[in-house]
């Protein structure tokens, strides 16, 4: 089960064999940016991770929990959608990220702009607001 930043990134060390995150995790900056949860459709929670490369480029992993049997699998995913990031459930640090007051500004941010969309009827489920 993943409970700390060092299980969550053995974890993806692992279990992700696409080339250039491997290459990421190894040598590159890894940004835990937390817990995140999703209601749109089906519920959809994953701790996500930024890896960036030296050269600017950064892929986003989302390591999504499977509660019914405590598994876990891994997507490459786009930007996150910040209104969704959720680390008030736990007082586990991982679930807040690796820089939490940038992150809760973020989230602020996104749901303001979410709301200015909905009540202009332009929303759409996944926008990155």
């Amino acid at each position: 089960m993943i409970r700390t930043k060092d299980n969550l990134i053995e974890w993806l060390e692992d279990h992700v064999y696409i080339p250039t995150c491997r290459w990421s995790l190894e040598n590159d900056k890894i940004e835990v940016l937390g817990f995140f949860l999703i209601y749109d459709k089906d519920p959809l929670s994953a701790f996500m991770v930024a890896l960036t490369s030296r050269h600017g480029f950064t892929n986003h992993l989302a390591v999504v929990s499977h509660n019914h049997n405590s598994t876990y699998d891994c997507r490459i995913t786009t930007e996150p959608l910040w209104r969704y990031w959720n680390p008030e459930d736990s007082t586990n640090p991982l679930f807040a990220g690796d820089n939490p007051e940038k992150y809760k500004e973020l989230r602020d941010e996104a749901k303001k702009i979410h709301q200015a969309k909905k009540s202009a009827g332009i929303d759409t489920s996944f926008d990155g607001g």
